[in-house]
């Protein structure tokens, strides 16, 4: 009889401890949630090392994430960083051209579910005789996926991201040595809130900036810009970063890669439009995530 009653107190024990467990996961549920509801809307230039990943957020959480960067799991923990919460959703992950260090970290995070949807600029819609095995994965994903093209808006509550690059003409038509030279068809935007302007290049070269420039020079000044291609020799121009005249300028690369990124030579137009202007030189390998909170 007293092993019975000594039973029964412990399953009533069990199930108590099994209820308060549960009550305690929903109310840190809760608090995490509500802790994420209301966060300042930013633009954050992710500390992923050689790579490209910036992250946008408005004020109702609603967030797009500009390239992934290289495969690890460093993206999902920056961000995570930047917002101070551990939950994370990116409603729509943009990825600018499929080069490893853009596109590495997206299968994961699709994989997690973390994912709404991806914009692209058509890359994922073809079959290449020398894509990665990262891009045929990334194809092959059940995600809905959405094209970009000139002219183009993504819209958050209170920031807008146009897309001023690639053009009309197909992912693909232009190839070097009979590949497809993927920086050419590299997405190019401007995101812009009601008091600031950022425009992010990804790896486009100066053959593209000049055409950004006959189609859209009245509206490329901007506040902050991401250096073409890391800080490589063969983007941000002299021209265009005479027109762009920003205040800031955003160096994403690795410390000590083997690229050499930013490249003297780019560092060196930096330098004579800082002659122009009060221009400030901000790097990820020196800095960490460089976030910018919005007015």
């Amino acid at each position: 009889m007293i092993s019975h009653i000594f039973h029964r107190y412990n399953v009533l024990c069990i199930a108590l401890c099994i209820i308060l467990i549960f009550e305690l996961q929903c109310v840190y549920a809760i608090y995490q949630s509500q802790g994420c509801a209301h966060p300042r809307a930013l633009v954050a230039f992710l500390n992923i090392g050689q790579g490209d990943a910036v992250y946008i957020q408005d004020t109702d959480g609603k967030s797009i994430l500009v390239d992934a960067g290289p495969k690890d799991d460093g993206v999902l923990t920056r961000i995570q960083e930047v917002t101070r919460c551990d939950i994370v959703h990116i409603d729509t992950l943009l990825l600018t051209h499929p080069d490893a260090d853009h596109i590495g970290e997206a299968e994961r995070l699709i994989d997690k579910g973390l994912v709404g949807r991806v914009a692209q600029n058509g890359f994922m819609d073809i079959d290449q005789g020398d894509e990665t095995l990262t891009e045929n994965r990334l194809e092959a994903m059940n995600i809905l996926k959405m094209d970009v093209n000139t002219g183009d808006l993504l819209e958050l509550k209170d920031i807008r991201i146009q897309i001023l690059y690639p053009n009309d003409e197909p992912y693909g038509t232009t190839t070097k040595k009979g590949k497809v030279d993927d920086n050419l068809y590299s997405v190019v935007t401007k995101v812009v809130s009601k008091k600031e302007s950022f425009l992010l290049t990804g790896d486009a070269p100066i053959s593209v900036e000049k055409k950004l420039i006959a189609k859209y020079e009245h509206i490329l000044d901007s506040d902050v810009l991401k250096l073409g291609h890391h800080g490589s020799k063969g983007s941000t121009d002299q021209g265009f970063l005479s027109i762009v005249s920003p205040d800031e300028v955003v160096v994403s690369a690795g410390k000590d890669n083997k690229y050499h990124h930013p490249n003297e030579e780019t560092l060196n137009r930096v330098a004579e439009q800082q002659r122009k202007k009060p221009l400030r030189i901000r790097e990820t390998f020196t800095e960490g995530n460089i976030i910018y909170y919005l007015d």
